[in-house]
């Protein structure tokens, strides 16, 4: 699955562009993603030419963080980072020290520990990987401690963790082997699980718009979002569109769109008029090697 959702990123060149994912600074100043250029066949693709890169509103620099990382996320004092790491042949959850640069293993697992994601206050972390017979969601302390599963151990998938702005409760997406991908919501627990989209559509990439909104991408309409307090969803942005973040205390809304001219990064300020974004990143400013 993610690698057909990646191929929306391709671009009809010679060359394009992929994005494999989007977070925010605590700042409010910096936009973090994961990017590759590859030939659009995907025939030299390779694990290692990913780049996770921090990109600065205000200066509209590029620094490249590290290479061969998909997925990161900082901790809400933006002291440090958590990135899922590959080192030899196993992928681990890794935090890094932003002052010293030093790093510390989290996980230490054979499996392959993904898309992690810091809770509001900075106590946990919630990341997918495989359990027994599928993809489940886990939680662990910044120190490595508590390792906690939290979706079940069945042949279900769990994508993409994302603890609310305010609370412990869990966003993620689920597929069940029927290519229907669902938006779920949990408590820490795991115990009360609710399907938020119950419908016959790809809903994925859920993301929050604050404590009772969320916006998640459906195939290649585009993004959708819902109020939590109704159950009700609408169409939200056009277009080929599956990356999205919100900084709450800026109130600003990045996303990343494939178009004609190439992939795009945008920024609208959200509650606002989002025709009025404007775009501060394209795929032409990929670093160069």
């Amino acid at each position: 699955m993610a690698l057909i959702l990646l191929g929306l990123w391709l671009q009809a060149s010679e060359t394009q562009v992929g994005i494999g994912w989007l977070s925010w600074h605590p700042s409010g100043n910096q936009v973090l993603f994961s990017a590759i250029r590859t030939k659009k066949d995907w025939s030299d693709y390779k694990q290692k030419s990913w780049l996770l890169i921090l990109h600065n509103l205000e200066t509209g620099t590029d620094t490249v963080l590290d290479k061969d990382v998909l997925f990161a996320d900082f901790a809400p004092d933006g002291k440090s980072l958590v990135l899922s790491k590959k080192q030899g042949e196993q992928t681990d959850l890794w935090l890094r020290n932003l002052e010293t640069g030093a790093e510390r293993n989290l996980t230490h697992r054979p499996e392959r520990d993904s898309g992690p994601h810091f809770n509001h206050d900075g106590t946990r972390i919630a990341f997918h990987a495989p359990s027994s017979d599928g993809i489940a969601i886990f939680t662990l302390k910044p120190d490595g401690s508590e390792l906690t599963q939290i979706t079940p151990n069945d042949s279900y998938k769990s994508y993409s963790p994302q603890f609310a702005p305010d609370s412990d409760r869990l966003l993620f997406y689920l597929e069940k082997g029927d290519n229907m991908d669902q938006i779920y919501l949990t408590d820490p627990t795991g115990k009360n699980p609710v399907n938020l989209t119950h419908d016959q559509n790809h809903n994925f990439f859920p993301r929050w718009l604050g404590p009772n909104a969320i916006a998640f991408a459906r195939g290649e309409e585009g993004l959708f979002r819902m109020d939590l307090t109704t159950g009700k969803s609408e169409p939200f942005l056009k277009g080929k569109i599956a990356f999205v973040a919100y900084h709450w205390e800026s109130r600003q809304l990045a996303w990343f769109e494939k178009t004609d001219a190439g992939v795009v990064l945008w920024l609208a300020t959200y509650p606002g008029d989002l025709v009025q974004a404007k775009s501060v990143w394209q795929e032409n400013q990929f670093p160069l090697d």
